[in-house]
């Protein structure tokens, strides 16, 4: 899914986990309908740590100019970034 914003750049929303959404909406590119099995889904102790079997490990683009994760953790930790 592309739009161009105000500024003229174009914003890209692929390469996202997108589960239990209105209408089943689902950008080209991401992974859908899967449960991410992450380490805390509640609002209050939010933890995106992805657990064992997750569907999100190793499928994160490479972005060259991000080297760390929300954690400050170096970038990717496997294969390949989560």
């Amino acid at each position: 899914l592309f739009y161009a914003n105000n500024t003229g750049v174009v914003d890209s929303y692929s390469g996202n986990l997108v589960w239990k959404v209105k209408n089943n909406t689902c950008p080209t590119g991401s992974l859908c309908g899967q449960d991410p099995k992450l380490a805390n889904m509640t609002l209050a102790s939010f933890d995106a740590t992805p657990l064992a079997g997750s569907p999100v490990i190793d499928k994160a683009p490479t972005i060259s100019a991000v080297t760390t994760d929300f954690l400050l953790q170096k970038r990717p930790a496997g294969p390949a970034n989560d």
